[in-house]
């Protein structure tokens, strides 16, 4: 009885050692930080298109009064369709304090055009996007170079299929995609 215990626990441990030493493969990162990128099914990474957003209100002047708009995308699709509902995302960001990592949102498709909500407070600059909106992410540091950042953002959910787009504070840099499939990879 105690020899079928031993090879049991053997066998357990040899099993949990293959499992890790089969991790998951972290690309290493591009050259060019300026991108956004995806992570492909082999684990190459592909950039994701940049377009440029316009906001139905100003987001650049101190808002005099509290405010809702829209920052609109043309179209009413992205170039880039991803077949996966949770796509490890990848970018590159500042280190330092004050400064915030990109999100990803969910996008609505109306009047032609690809959109997503936004809110001004009173006495400030910037906008802000309803919480409803956002992906609820995941992000993790993969590597640093100088004052850079390399980071991966992944949803915490599944994404359901439609339009999404990476965006901060630079309306002139939004990376956007299209899911097209509930894979779960």
């Amino acid at each position: 009885m105690k020899i079928k215990r031993w090879i049991i626990a053997i066998a357990l441990a040899v099993g949990g050692a293959s499992a890790l030493c089969a991790q998951e493969k972290i690309p290493s990162p591009p050259a060019d930080t300026t991108l956004i990128y995806v992570g492909g099914p082999e684990g190459e990474l592909m950039s994701l298109p940049v377009e440029v957003g316009t906001a139905t209100v100003s987001v650049v002047a101190v808002a005099k009064n509290d405010k809702k708009g829209f920052v609109e995308l043309a179209g009413t699709a992205a170039a880039t369709s991803v077949n996966q509902a949770s796509p490890r995302l990848y970018i590159f960001i500042p280190s330092g304090p004050g400064v915030h990592p990109a999100f990803v949102v969910r996008l609505d498709i109306d009047k032609g055009k690809r959109r997503v909500p936004i809110m001004l407070q009173k006495g400030l600059t910037g906008f802000a996007v309803p919480t409803d909106h956002i992906v609820i992410p995941h992000y993790r540091v993969l590597s640093t170079l100088g004052r850079l950042s390399f980071m991966e953002i992944t949803p915490r959910l599944p994404l359901v299929p439609g339009e999404y787009a990476v965006m901060g504070e630079d309306l002139n840099r939004i990376a956007t995609f299209r899911v097209v499939a509930t894979s779960l990879n």
